[in-house]
């Protein structure tokens, strides 16, 4: 059964974080290879989660938390 691209990119997005049953890594490999719109998206969002990835592990903890300063100015900007 073939799964529609808004599946195919909610599997492409689980695939990473949670892995996929046999039968949606299947589903998935058969619609990447059918839509070039989706191959293109699977390749691109490897590639985003690549460069994340390698940005977030070669900083420390301090560079990523942000200052208290920084916390105010987004909640006031939410609050609009």
């Amino acid at each position: 059964m073939l799964i529609s691209c808004k599946k195919a990119t909610e599997f492409i997005e689980k695939k990473d974080i949670f892995g996929l049953t046999k039968k949606e890594q299947f589903q998935l490999d058969l619609h990447v290879f059918l839509c070039a719109k989706c191959r293109k998206y699977q390749r691109l969002s490897e590639e985003l989660d690549h460069t994340l990835r390698h940005f977030f592990m070669n900083k420390s903890d301090e560079e990523l938390t942000l200052s208290e300063e920084k916390k105010e100015k987004i909640k006031d900007a939410l609050k609009k």
